[in-house]
């Protein structure tokens, strides 16, 4: 027993072998199955697998109209390798999405085995796994013509081969789990009721798709059109189920593509011009009427299930006429992230319909949705973000400090309206982190109080008359007199709060803004129709029909912007010395929450973006007006050099030296010229005790002399008029004051 657990698990499963031949395919540009179809080879009979392929026996000999007495049997084994084994590993292989595995195992089955039934039928199990599982390449490699795999003969393998109502049988698809009703599941059973009668016919290249015999030969591009038709769309509900947006838009663009060659069939001149009975107009009538059928369908599905995704994909490819879009990055999220000297940025640009739904209105019926996910689709969410980053240069580290310089959201082609309703933004966080596990953590400046109260005392007084009647208090009235005193208390808030908040590891911090009312209540964003604040003014739940951009604080574009001169708190890291010069590795992530109400419905999408920036540790130079950096002046006590005594003097604005000093001449002469300036005097750097004692003495009796004008200006301006006699006004004294002098 403990031999044969041991051998179990040195033997890889299927699936790991594949894994292993695709990166090996990858590193050396060589795909090597032999392990892989070993292993294939043992798994493919096992009951669940067999049966599927098995049952092919059955299928030749009543569908090969040229050649009745031929039988699959004599078909399957060739050469070495069984069709089973490769067709099981191909499954596999496009379930886990290895596409050079699954170039490899085509090419085997065209080469060896593209005269066997086996080859759609395992094309067709595999085009499905990898709608399922999302893999848009190997979807591409799968619709691409090869012998015995055309996209109409995997279509009729679907329709008369797929047991699509179990889920436990090969290829194991998933059911819809959130189908629209009961009705929804008759529609897309009857749809195969809309194609016409055909059979598979084994030509010279391999099988192919033919109508029933007495069928015209121009109607046989119709039928395998029809059969190609469904195939595209029964995988079309398999990718929506899951949705895949990039899958779904490769089928469309698949559908696109055989719609026009079967149109260029019709008015080819190089052929006698097809003329069509009441046959043949039946055969294109219903192959439009299940088109449109299947497009409803999916519609229907995308939107009880939330999928706005296939939705505005849907939309997008109808509106174009099925052509493909001239900018197909407008159609997908794009996000764009770059630095530049100390300013970190950061442009998201999605549809709304491709932002997924948080929170909705669960009860809603679908077709009411639907009503208002129509007013969406050319509505376009923009974001853009940027940081400010100073890097300060200590003596023992490197100082990061990371702020705001804005944020700016808002939804390009909204309108708030009863016609149209557009996004309100009510959450936006933002988080920024190191990828580095050397310095410290964040440090964050932001605290959590977001209400301030004050509290005062109030008074009041109340005085009245009260005028007589005439009869009963005379002419004369009463005069009244009231008084109050209370407490009252004001509170100051924002309509956003504002947090600062750390991430798991420590190593990161977040902004976070969050919508509330003037009381302080969050935004519920996940039912805003049952909010507390349902009487408030903002009227947040059940909110009347009118523009909410007149009462909720946005722009009048209904978006936001959040700057650093109401917004200025920062966050902080440390990094060691000798870090210095070396490139730092940032991310920045975010996610942008959006609501928009009516009275009958809500719901709340969001966006998530992420972004790596890149930026040397270096602190950045700020120079003077004469292009010298002001870190380098001053350095290790240096001084300015002193101009000559036959240079001109600087200007003003040059600073010198405190040091400098002049000579007792000097003084005199600048007394002289500028009375009214008295020198600057530095008395702790070059004088001595005995100097400064006498510095002391000398400011005491200026201030005293000072002291004394003034007392004489009041004196003269309180005693205007009385007659000031026996005093003199002499001219300036010596410290340039005019004084009244007593004779």
């Amino acid at each position: 027993m403990g031999a044969t657990e041991e051998v179990r698990s040195v033997v890889p499963t299927l699936e790991k072998a594949l894994e292993n031949a695709e990166l090996e395919a990858i590193r050396t540009k060589t795909c090597n199955l032999d392990q892989v179809l070993v292993l294939s080879a043992t798994d493919c009979h096992h009951p669940t697998v067999a049966a599927a392929w098995r049952d092919t026996l059955q299928v030749s000999g009543e569908a090969d109209i040229l050649f009745p007495s031929r039988r699959v049997a004599s078909l399957v084994v060739e050469n070495s390798v069984d069709p089973q084994a490769v067709g099981h590993a191909l499954v596999l292989a496009s379930c886990g999405g290895f596409i050079n595995c699954v170039r490899r195992l085509r090419d085997i089955m065209s080469a060896n085995h593209s005269h066997g039934m086996l080859v759609p039928l395992f094309n067709a199990y595999a085009f499905l796994k990898a709608c399922e599982n999302g893999h848009q390449d190997v979807v591409r490699e799968l619709l691409r013509p090869k012998t015995s795999a055309s996209t109409a003969i995997m279509g009729y393998i679907i329709v008369t081969r797929w047991k699509e109502k179990d889920s436990s049988s090969y290829p194991f698809v998933k059911q819809t789990p959130n189908i629209p009703n009961k009705e929804w599941v008759t529609k897309l059973i009857s749809s195969k009721n809309m194609l016409p009668a055909a059979a598979p016919i084994l030509r010279a290249g391999g099988w192919d798709l033919k109508g029933m015999p007495g069928v015209p030969e121009e109607l046989h591009d119709c039928i395998r059109a029809s059969y190609s038709l469904f195939l595209l769309w029964r995988a079309g509900v398999v990718a929506a189920t899951s949705c895949h947006v990039e899958v779904f838009k490769v089928l469309l663009r698949q559908r696109a593509l055989e719609n026009t060659m079967l149109a260029d069939s019709f008015h080819d001149t190089s052929v006698p011009k097809k003329s069509f009975d009441h046959d043949g107009r039946r055969i294109i009538s219903e192959r439009a009427r299940m088109d449109t059928l299947m497009y409803q369908l999916v519609e229907e599905l995308s939107t009880k299930n939330y999928n706005d995704g296939i939705l505005y994909a849907l939309w997008a490819h109808i509106q174009r006429g099925g052509r493909d879009s001239p900018r197909p990055e407008v159609s997908r999220p794009r996000c764009v992230a770059q630095a530049a000297n100390g300013v970190w940025e950061m442009q998201l640009e999605v549809p709304q319909l491709m932002m997924p739904v948080e929170h909705a209105l669960q009860e809603e019926e679908p077709l009411r949705r639907y009503k208002q996910l129509t007013q969406l689709f050319s509505q376009r969410a923009k974001v853009n973000i940027q940081l400010t980053s100073t890097i300060e240069s200590l003596p023992n580290c490197l100082q990061v400090v990371v702020g705001i310089k804005h944020v700016r959201f808002k939804v390009e082609n909204a309108r708030f309206d009863n016609e149209c309703m557009g996004h309100f933004p009510s959450m936006i966080t933002l988080s920024v982190t190191p990828m580095t596990n050397e310095g410290t953590g964040v440090t964050m400046t932001h605290s959590s109080s977001n209400i301030i109260v004050k509290i005062g005392k109030m008074e009041r007084i109340q005085l009245g008359s009260n005028a007589g009647d005439g009869a009963n208090r005379g002419l004369s009235g009463g005069i009244g007199a009231a008084a109050s005193v209370g407490v009252t208390s004001t509170m100051k808030n924002k309509p956003w709060r504002f947090e600062q908040l750390p991430l798991k590891d420590e190593r990161g911090g977040s902004f976070v803004w969050t919508l509330q009312s003037m009381k302080g209540v969050l935004f519920d964003r996940s039912n805003p129709m049952r909010m507390a604040e349902r009487n408030s003014k903002w009227r947040f739940g059940r909110r009347m029909p009118s523009n909410p951009l007149d009462e909720l604080p946005f722009t009048s574009e209904g978006g936001v912007i959040f700057t650093s001169a109401e917004f200025d708190d920062t966050m902080m890291w440390r990094f060691p010395k000798h870090m210095e010069g070396c490139k730092m590795r940032w991310s920045i992530e975010g996610q942008i929450h959006s609501t928009f109400t009516t009275t009958r419905y809500f719901e709340t999408r969001m966006a998530t973006f992420c972004g790596d920036i890149e930026e040397p540790l270096k602190p950045l130079e700020v120079k003077d007006k004469n292009g010298i950096p002001k870190n380098k002046i001053g350095e290790k006590g240096e001084k300015p050099p002193k101009a000559d005594k036959g240079e001109e003097k600087p200007p003003k604005n040059d600073k010198q030296d405190k040091g400098d000093h002049k000579s007792k001449q000097d003084k005199d002469n600048s007394k002289e010229s500028s009375p009214e300036t008295l020198p600057t005097i530095n008395p702790t750097l070059y004088t001595t005790d005995a100097e400064y004692l006498e510095f002391l003495e000398f400011k005491r009796f200026r201030e005293g002399m000072r002291n004394k004008t003034v007392n004489a200006k009041w004196t003269d301006e309180l005693g205007k008029s009385k007659e000031i006699v026996g005093f003199v006004v002499p001219e300036l004294d010596q410290f340039g004051n005019q004084d009244a002098i007593e004779i």
